[in-house]
């Protein structure tokens, strides 16, 4: 289903970046927007840059479409994090610096953020 929502927004030339199901548990990336948006920020890990990105791809005039299509998450969780001890003991450490990071860059945390540049400088 969600391949075929992809088939039908290139088919119609609509400017999509990214198409969600479940946020990005399962999404799809259109790679013109991709090569247009950039890289991810390596300064950020998991939990911010893939919000970081989501800001940047529609700053640059690309949609985030939320498809509604049902997944099923069967963890409430990381898997890694509840795997791996000490990955869970560094996340919980670094987790605070990194929020502290976006919110600097964006003027807010992910969905306040007020900045359309990152860290208000033009």
């Amino acid at each position: 289903a969600l391949l075929a929502r992809v088939g039908e927004a290139m088919a119609t030339g609509r400017k999509w970046g990214v198409m969600f199901t479940h946020f990005d548990t399962l999404a799809a990336f259109n790679m013109a927007a991709v090569e247009d948006t950039g890289p991810w920020d390596t300064s950020l890990p998991q939990y911010f840059a893939d919000n970081d990105y989501y800001r940047r791809l529609i700053l640059a005039g690309w949609e985030a479409v939320n498809t509604n299509l049902e997944v099923t998450h069967h963890n409430n969780a990381s898997s890694t994090i509840k795997a791996d001890q000490r990955r869970n003991l560094i996340n919980g450490v670094t987790f605070p610096l990194y929020q502290q990071y976006y919110a600097a860059k964006w003027g807010g945390e992910p969905g306040k953020e007020r900045f359309e540049v990152p860290f208000n400088v033009s």
